[in-house]
């Protein structure tokens, strides 16, 4: 079973979205354009290490270490017109987007 893992929907309000992540029900969330999405572990708040990001037509599923299964699919996340990316903090405090490497 993987960490406890969020993510943080950032719409430019003044207020977050926070969806708690568990593999044991998948979450499934629209793309809102415009908005960032961070992932992050609860405990600290970096970006989870080891997660494994997968395309799915337009959709892309994350999954968490330790895993087999998508914890979240954003939808549409690949859909034209939609530059959104997902981010994660590192250690020196800066965020830096996860790169898909498959598909």
């Amino acid at each position: 079973m993987s960490k406890n893992a969020s993510l943080l929907v950032n719409s430019g309000s003044s207020t977050s979205q926070v969806i708690s992540l568990n593999a044991q029900k998948t979450i499934k969330i629209k793309i809102q354009p415009g908005s960032k999405y961070v992932l992050k572990n609860e405990d600290d708040n970096f970006a989870p290490e080891n997660i494994t990001l997968q395309r799915n037509g337009d959709n892309l599923n994350v999954i968490l270490e330790g895993d087999s299964t998508p914890a979240i699919v954003i939808e549409d996340y690949y859909a034209t017109g939609n530059d959104q990316t997902l981010l994660g903090m590192a250690e020196d405090g800066q965020l830096y987007a996860y790169m898909v490497t498959d598909g």
